[in-house]
C-alpha cells in the first residue's frame, strides 16, 4: 500500500467515524449551549479535527502499521531464507537457465558444473508469437541441449513462467535425451543482472543474460542468489531495513568462531554491516578476525587473491 501510495497509483487514507467524533469533542469542549459563542466553538472544534488532529492521528497510525509490516517481513525473510539456505545444491549437472518472458523473448543461458557460461541465446516460445517462432525455439533448445549436453533446464518463476513450462515439458517429450527441469525463484535476479558486480563478469551480456545465468546457477548454489530476496530492494537501498535483518542480530554466547572480510567498495551490502557485526562481537568478549580489503566490491576478484585464500585456509584450520 505505501509502495502503490508513493507511486502515485492509489490513495490510501483511514476512515473514522467523523460525526461521533465531532459530537463527543463538542460535548467536551461546548460548556453551555450559547448561540454566540456555540457556532464559533463547533467550527473551530471541525477545522481543529480535519486540519490537525486526524492528520496527525493518521499519520501515526500508519507509522505504527509499517512498522509491524516491516518487522513482520523480516521474520518472513528469515524464515525462507533458512528454507532457501537448506535446500541441497544440484552438484554435477550442465544446467540451462531460463529466464521467461512474453514480448521480449525467453533469455537463456548455459551453465557448466562449476558455473562457467558457457553459451546464451534469445527464444520466442510464449505470446505474441506464431508456430515459426515455436519451431525455432525448438531448434535451439535441442542445438544447445545437444551441444554441451545439458541436464537440467532451471525455469524462473516470474513473468511467463507457466506458459514457458508448459512449452518446455511439451518439448522434453519430443527429443530422446534425458532432461530434467525444475523451478528457480528468482527474486532479486533482476536486481542483480543490473548490478555492477554482473556488468563486470558478462560486459558483453544484457541483464536478460546476465539474469539467465544467474537462475541456473541457483539450483547449483542455493546461496547464489540476489542481496534482495524478499527484502524488496539491495541492502544499500534501504539500510534501516538491512540493519534490521543484519548478521549482528544473530550473535549470542554459542556463536561459532566467525572470519570477517569485507570490501570497502561494496556497492550492496554497504560494509557499516561488517564494522557493527565486529564491534559487537567484541563488546561480548570475541576477539574475531576482520579484514577490510581495499578497493574490492561485492564477491570481485579481490577475494580470490592468494593472500586471501590462505588466511581463510589458515582460519578454518584452526577452527575446524
Amino acid at each position: 500500500l505505501n509502495r502503490g501510495e508513493k507511486e502515485k497509483k492509489l490513495t490510501v487514507r483511514l476512515e473514522a467515524p467523523e460525526e461521533d467524533i465531532l459530537r463527543s469533542m463538542n460535548r467536551r469542549v461546548i460548556r453551555r449551549e450559547d448561540p454566540e459563542t456555540a457556532p464559533v466553538l463547533q467550527a473551530a472544534i471541525a477545522d481543529a479535527y480535519h486540519r490537525l488532529i486526524a492528520p496527525s492521528i493518521e499519520n501515526e497510525l500508519r507509522g505504527e502499521l509499517t512498522e509491524q509490516a516491516e518487522d513482520g517481513a523480516i521474520e518472513v525473510f528469515k524464515k525462507n531464507l533458512t528454507q532457501y539456505l537448506m535446500q541441497p545444491p544440484i552438484s554435477g549437472e550442465t544446467v540451462l537457465g531460463w529466464d521467461p518472458a512474453f514480448r521480449t523473448g525467453c533469455k537463456l543461458a548455459v551453465v557448466d558444473p562449476t558455473g562457467k557460461v558457457l553459451d546464451t541465446a534469445v527464444i520466442y516460445p510464449t505470446a505474441p508469437t506464431n508456430e515459426t517462432k515455436k519451431a525455432e525455439a525448438r531448434r535451439v533448445l535441442t542445438e544447445l541441449i545437444r551441444a554441451y549436453h545439458v541436464t537440467l533446464v532451471s525455469v524462473g518463476n516470474g513473468t511467463a513462467s507457466r506458459e514457458s513450462e508448459q512449452f518446455l515439458t511439451d518439448f522434453l517429450k519430443t527429443i530422446p535425451e534425458k532432461v530434467m527441469y525444475v523451478i528457480t525463484n528468482e527474486a532479486g535476479a533482476s536486481v542483480y543482472s543490473a548490478s555492477k558486480l554482473a556488468t563486470e563478469e558478462f560486459p558483453n551480456f544484457d541483464v536478460g543474460q546476465r539474469s539467465a545465468a544467474s537462475i541456473a546457477r541457483r539450483v547449483q548454489d542455493p546461496s547464489q542468489f540476489g542481496e534482495s530476496l524478499l527484502l524488496g530492494d539491495l541492502p544499500v537501498n534501504i539500510p534501516e531495513t538491512a540493519r534490521k535483518a543484519g548478521p549482528v542480530n544473530g550473535i549470542s554466547e554459542k556463536t561459532c568462531p566467525v572470519l570477517v572480510m569485507h570490501g570497502d567498495d561494496d556497492h550492496v551490502v554497504n560494509i557499516e554491516q561488517s564494522e557493527l557485526y565486529y564491534e559487537a562481537m567484541k563488546n561480548m568478549g570475541r576477539d574475531i578476525p576482520y579484514y577490510v580489503l581495499h578497493g574490492a566490491d561485492h564477491g570481485s576478484d579481490e577475494f580470490f587473491q592468494g593472500e586471501v585464500q590462505d588466511i581463510v585456509l589458515a582460519f578454518l584450520q584452526e577452527n575446524l
